[in-house]
């Protein structure tokens, strides 16, 4: 049996059992996104030679996540492969798919298909996992002359039961943390100064030790272990690279402490291992990466501070575009006001050791009325109503217990369809909360505009994509 697997970068991988060559979650491109303001840039940065690339017999995507499904870089391959996708798949992606020129298979949880030399299957995650989770899916490959093979966990946590019927001997890891260098926030940290359950900062031990105990109870047979995730930055730049997004250095870490059990294989982007007999390292043709990997000279804007929150969009917001705020607002209220996180609003009495009035969510709005000129809506609890409050930041933050600061025009580009709420939530959006961070502002903006629900928006950011000028 022939198997070896190409790092392709941050989640996209291409997968050879006895000649079957599977492409997974391709990004093709140096960055994603659904704008030219903010994009992704995939770390290492590298370029694609698709020319150069070998004949693929069939794709693999596992969600609709911006960095799995990834309309440019599907434009980019042959039309005439089956491209495979989870039955949870949301139509609005499928019919881009269509669009573009795929004949879509949807997979059951669990349904086997040949694909040449290969079976390939795609689990859904645990229950578990957040709703915007819920419809990732895992990979699993193996061989039709051998019961070993390949898994590659996606954006969720692997279902057990699920697992028991998989005999992965090489076992790709989602490392997708995506953690902040020190002192610098990221889309789950709290502005208020209370303990949190996020720790403050993830050694690297600690990342192995979670990856470890995860390979060894779900599959013990596995020899190999390899990473996936955590690989791009922010650009403009928010921060310098993700922390332990090194994979030769965790690599180095864990082998180094092993006594025995799998070993680690830390990939760059262009690098191939072939696990066909004893392991090998090579570099493919058509992958190059452009820069030191491990260059970080590079310039980023902080966001510690109150005061500082520079905005993607700069204009200033029109009163249709106040208009649009002002009725996406009113739209989530009763959504807000039922889900995990209204309950924990709800049942805040006490802030800050002081009683808390009507007002328990926040919305604040920079430069709302022009230049410098803020506003801050936040939700009456009693009347089930928003109400504009007269508040600097400074004091929302010690009368609202729940909220969040973002600058108006970026928070309009997410109503209009030009940016998905991950990216803004990811580079220039804030939060405070008192409740676990999957019930935080920022998780119920994920669930309430993610594709499922939104389909309207997700049909405009496929549309942009088409105008946006991808390298």
């Amino acid at each position: 049996m022939t198997r070896s697997v190409v790092y392709i970068g941050h989640q996209s991988w291409l997968i050879d059992i006895d000649g079957t060559r599977i492409l997974v979650d391709p990004v093709l491109t140096q960055s994603f996104g659904h704008n030219e303001k903010l994009r992704f840039e995939i770390f290492p940065n590298r370029l694609v030679y698709t020319d150069k690339m070998p004949k693929i017999d069939a794709i693999v995507i596992t969600n609709e996540h911006l960095d799995h499904f990834h309309p440019p870089s599907l434009r980019m391959i042959s039309k005439n492969i089956p491209i495979f996708m989870p039955e949870l798949m949301p139509k609005v992606c499928i019919r881009e798919a269509n669009q573009i020129g795929y004949q879509v298979q949807l997979l059951r949880h669990g349904q086997k298909v040949n694909v040449k030399n290969t079976i390939i299957q795609l689990f859904q995650g645990s229950n578990i996992v957040p709703v915007w989770e819920s419809r990732a899916a895992s990979l699993y490959i193996e061989s039709v002359h051998g019961n070993e093979g390949i898994f590659i966990q996606s954006d969720t946590i692997i279902d057990h039961a699920a697992a028991i019927s998989c005999k992965p001997d090489i076992f790709i890891v989602t490392h997708n943390g995506q953690i902040p260098p020190n002192n610098n926030l990221g889309a789950w940290d709290n502005l208020l100064p209370i303990p949190s359950d996020q720790p403050i900062e993830t050694t690297g031990i600690q990342l192995l030790q979670e990856i470890l105990d995860q390979s060894y109870q779900l599959f013990p047979n596995a020899q190999w272990i390899l990473f996936s995730g955590s690989g791009y930055q922010q650009k403009p730049k928010k921060h310098g690279r993700f922390l332990w997004s090194d994979y030769r250095e965790l690599e180095y870490i864990l082998n180094s402490l092993r006594i025995s059990g799998p070993q680690t294989v830390g990939l760059l982007p262009g690098e191939l291992a072939d696990f066909s007999s004893e392991l090998k390292r090579l570099s493919v043709d058509w992958i190059n990466i452009i820069n030191d990997y491990q260059e970080n000279n590079v310039e980023w804007v902080t966001l510690q501070t109150i005061s500082d929150l520079p905005a993607i969009f700069d204009q200033i917001v029109s009163s249709e575009q106040k208009n649009l705020i002002i009725s996406e607002i009113e739209r989530m209220t009763q959504l807000l006001l039922i889900s995990s996180l209204g309950h924990y609003m709800i049942s805040t009495n006490y802030f800050l050791d002081r009683p808390v009035g009507p007002h328990r969510f926040a919305i604040y709005l920079r430069n709302y009325h022009g230049i410098q000129r803020d506003a801050v809506l936040a939700l009456n609890i009693n009347k089930a109503k928003f109400e504009w409050v007269d508040l600097s930041l400074k004091e929302v933050l010690y009368q609202i217990p729940y909220g969040i600061d973002v600058n108006a025009s970026d928070l309009c580009a997410v109503f209009e369809g030009r940016i998905h709420i991950w990216e803004l939530a990811t580079s220039r959006m804030r939060q405070w909360y008192l409740c676990p961070k999957f019930d935080s502002p920022v998780a119920f903006l994920y669930s309430l505009y993610s594709e499922q629900l939104r389909p309207d928006l997700a049909e405009k950011l496929y549309k942009n994509l088409s105008m946006v000028q991808v390298k």
